[in-house]
């Protein structure tokens, strides 16, 4: 069935907003519509769409960019399809081509995605899909300094109007009002008060780690570390958001809510892949130095850490691996021949940027399949590496460290490497962080590694 778009005019108020739907309803036969409409919301703060999903228990999405000014959000869910098993983003690219048909493409409907680290239904909750496609019932877009809104509603001829009405209304009502959210800048915290719970001990994993290294069942590996804080009350959601787009403005920081009362949310450095307008790029992040307290200093431990073999070394797995698997897709990949240094607020990163032209046949979900997991967050070779991953980590990965983010119908997307995260319920969070193992890799050090990177989130969380 069609795609019916509209502009503004359905939401002047409730009554103009049933008799529009009313009148498309009375259109339809058996096939359901999906009706696109684009609405004018006043300038907002992305953040308060995430505050405005909460209150309503409803699901959200949100990825912003603080350095481009680039954001999306989306509230509410209009249509989701969730995938498992090996296969799961093969699974999800025929969802999605199957929706396109059934619905002809509007140009700025965007999709968003998520990915569990592995490809089976984690055991507990939070019940994150392996893989889920979410159309939502709310978009808003900001990019090139031009914002956007777009309500998407899948709508039959058996739709209970009223019900539909009064949700889609008062959700409006919230979005276009003034936001009631008080941000403020990082301020002293009652972190002491925090009880905290590790769940393993990191430096006995790295030995084991580089047991099996010196066994030569892998050359590299990836461990993660995870940290339970509760908090006295509940988290404030927008407020740590915040503060982790004021800590990390050149990252990636993002949220996604499964309705549930569970929130996946960090602020990522990597890019896993960007698309625009068939131009790809994906990013090579590894090898890690802390910050320097002096600019001298800084530009020291850089050129330590550009320097040293073994950081060079793991850096170079994972650009060896990224180039191999966009060949394998016709994608030819071009990248500086030696890595740059890549400053971040508390932590620095060998990095190389990949870029390549991706064939006209060429689909994200396809080349996502072949991009999880990197070297960065699992290992080399990768299955071996994933078996020993799920032997020596003491708590599930769920969404750490895997894809994150959205498409849309033209083939363009943004996908970021879910690190620097956190698992957020009430007064509970489970903080995530990794390091990658290879030959000359020291326990102690790797440790002090972690613990910088959950110190920096736990900091932004409270």
């Amino acid at each position: 069935m069609q795609v019916l778009p509209h502009k503004t005019q359905p939401f002047r108020s409730a009554k103009t907003l049933y008799q529009h739907l009313a009148t498309v309803q009375h259109t339809l036969s058996t096939a359901p519509t999906l009706l696109t409409l684009e609405v004018d919301l006043p300038p907002l703060d992305p953040l308060w769409v995430v505050e405005c999903a909460r209150q309503s228990g409803v699901a959200h999405f949100y990825l912003e960019n603080p350095h481009t000014d680039e954001f999306i959000v989306g509230m509410d869910i209009a249509d989701r399809q969730t995938a498992a098993g090996y296969q799961r983003f093969q699974q999800l690219r025929v969802a999605l081509d199957r929706h396109c048909a059934a619905y002809p493409a509007a140009q700025n409907r965007h999709y968003f995605c998520s990915f569990t680290f592995f490809d089976q239904p984690d055991p507990n909750p939070p019940g994150f899909a392996p893989a889920e496609l979410i159309l939502p019932r709310w978009q808003i877009m900001r990019r090139r300094h031009t914002q956007r809104a777009i309500a998407n509603l899948l709508l039959s001829a058996h739709t209970h109007l009223d019900p539909l009405t009064d949700q889609l209304w008062h959700q409006y009502q919230r979005l276009s009002g003034v936001p009631r959210l008080s941000l403020s800048p990082l301020l002293p915290s009652l972190r002491h008060l925090w009880q905290r719970t590790d769940y393993q001990n990191f430096q006995e994993s790295v030995v084991a780690a580089l047991q099996a290294i010196q066994q030569q069942q892998v050359k590299k590996l990836v461990l993660a570390h995870a940290l339970d804080v509760t908090a006295p009350l509940p988290l404030n959601l927008p407020q740590s958001l915040h503060h982790l787009r004021l800590c990390h403005p050149h990252c990636y920081t993002f949220s996604a809510s499964n309705g549930q009362g569970h929130t996946f949310l960090g602020a990522s450095p990597e890019t896993l892949l960007h698309i625009d307008a068939q131009r790809l790029r994906t990013d090579a992040l590894a090898g890690s130095a802390a910050r320097g307290t002096t600019p001298f200093n800084d530009t020291k431990l850089a050129q330590v850490l550009l320097n040293s073999p073994k950081e060079r070394h793991e850096h170079q797995i994972v650009v060896d691996f990224l180039r191999d698997r966009l060949t394998q897709l016709h994608i030819r990949p071009q990248h500086p021949s030696s890595p740059r240094i890549l400053k971040l607020t508390n932590i620095q990163h060998l990095y190389t940027p990949i870029t390549g032209t991706v064939p006209a046949h060429g689909h994200p979900l396809d080349i996502l399949a072949h991009l999880h997991p990197t070297p960065a967050v699992a290992g080399i070779p990768p299955q071996r590496a994933l078996s020993l991953i799920q032997q020596h980590e003491a708590v599930e990965r769920s969404l750490y460290a895997a894809p994150i983010g959205w498409l849309d119908t033209q083939g363009n997307a943004r996908f970021v490497v879910g690190i620097r995260s956190a698992l957020l319920k009430g007064n509970q969070a489970r903080l995530y962080a990794g390091a990658g193992i290879v030959s000359g890799s020291n326990p102690e050090r790797e440790e002090a590694e972690i613990q910088l990177k959950l110190q920096a989130l736990l900091n932004a969380l409270a």
